[in-house]
């Protein structure tokens, strides 16, 4: 992989190997929702959302408390969530949705899939194993602001598609994987790496901008 440095410290990541599609989607357990073929039932608060549960927040609003264990929230408007218990699940935040999200511990086997916009308001940290967070959209956005993103956990996956701007990316996972996609921006404040080779590149010309001081072992 080639590194090419610039004076503002905006750094292009050039792929020079191709990493087959599969490799991802063998780590990935993603909820089959078609929101075109059915209605949703809709989510309530203070609730618990068990395997093979679906649920769906519409329209404009807040959430107080909600327990994921095993089940899928799907996002379609625009959700403020003030406490948010990922045990095990999926959330899907669709095109034009808009999610503000608290600190969030996704404790494995769960997936964060945007295709809209995501904000978090403190720091997510990523545990046990077969996680997933997806910046799914070429015009998704997912903020954390001055928060840390705890890259952790085993067989862990986060991929950017779109514009994703993190505080503080602690790349914490022994084998866990980074894919950025062609044409995708991720700004980072600080990075701290502490394992080799953990971003990649499918195809094309990923930008990675870095403001504060690196702390890496490897790229």
């Amino acid at each position: 992989m080639k590194f090419l440095y610039t004076r503002s410290k905006i750094l292009l990541l050039i792929s020079c190997f191709l990493l087959p599609f599969s490799s991802i989607s063998q780590h990935l357990k993603l909820p089959s929702v078609n929101l075109s073929e059915k209605e949703i039932e809709p989510v309530s608060d203070n609730t618990t959302l068990t395997k093979g549960q679906i649920r769906c927040f519409s329209g404009n609003g807040i959430l107080t408390n909600l327990v994921i264990d095993g089940g899928t929230l799907v996002i379609t408007g625009k959700v403020k969530i003030k406490k948010l218990t990922v045990l095990k699940g999926n959330i899907l935040v669709a095109k034009k949705a808009a999610a503000t999200l608290p600190p969030l511990e996704f404790n494995g086997n769960s997936s964060l899939i945007n295709y809209g916009s995501v904000t978090f308001t403190g720091n997510v940290s990523l545990l046990h194993s077969n996680n997933c967070i997806a910046n799914n959209g070429a015009d998704s956005r997912m903020n954390w602001g001055s928060a840390q993103f705890n890259f952790g956990g085993k067989k862990s996956i986060f991929i950017n598609n779109g514009t994703t701007d993190i505080g503080t990316l602690l790349l914490d996972s022994k084998n866990g994987k980074i894919f950025l996609g062609a044409n995708s921006l991720t700004n980072v404040v600080n990075l701290i790496n502490n394992y080799q080779n953990r971003i990649y590149i499918l195809k094309g010309i990923a930008k990675l901008s870095q403001a504060g001081l690196p702390s890496c072992h490897n790229l």
